[in-house]
This record gives C-alpha cells, sequence and structure tokens, in this order.
C-alpha cells in the first residue's frame, strides 16, 4: 500500500520493494529508470525506517489538521447516544 501526501507524493510501504516502494505480493516485474526491469528486491534497514519515519509524520500532521473534525464528530456521535438513556 502506497501512502499519498498532502502534495501528491506518494510513500511507500515500509516493506514495498527496494527500488521502487510496491508491495511484495502486487510487484511481479516493474521498471524504474534506477534498476530497469527488476523484481521485488528487500528494502534496507535504512530505508524501512526512513519510510516509517516519513509515514508518521504524515500521520501526524494529517491528524492535527483534523482534530477540530473529530472533536465535532465524537460529541454527535455521543448525543445521539447519551440522550436516550437521560428520558
Amino acid at each position: 500500500m502506497r501512502y499519498e501526501t498532502e502534495d501528491g507524493a506518494l510513500l511507500p510501504n515500509p516493506n514495498g520493494c527496494h527500488w521502487c516502494g510496491i508491495d511484495r505480493q502486487e510487484h511481479f516485474q516493474r521498471w524504474v529508470p534506477e534498476a530497469g526491469l527488476h523484481i521485488w528486491a528487500e528494502p534496507t534497514a535504512d530505508q524501512r525506517k526512513s519510510r516509517m519515519l516519513a509515514r508518521r509524520a504524515r500521520g501526524l500532521d494529517t491528524l492535527a489538521g483534523k482534530l477540530p473534525q473529530l472533536r465535532e464528530d465524537v460529541s454527535r456521535c455521543l448525543r445521539h447516544v447519551v440522550r436516550p438513556l437521560q428520558v
């Protein structure tokens, strides 16, 4: 699975291919300029770490932007649940 950032760039799965970032199950043979036609290759530990950090940073930014909406949604749900109990 690849994650899209706010600017439209794609973040690869931390365990995606070393060369292109595509998951092993979906990979088969792919072509990229750096490696040409290739089969799935295991990412390095550094690649995994940098991909996880990028995904975490994106998630935190996205979550921070959605917190006001999440609070409102939770409040609305709770009102519907609590209201019948107060009758």
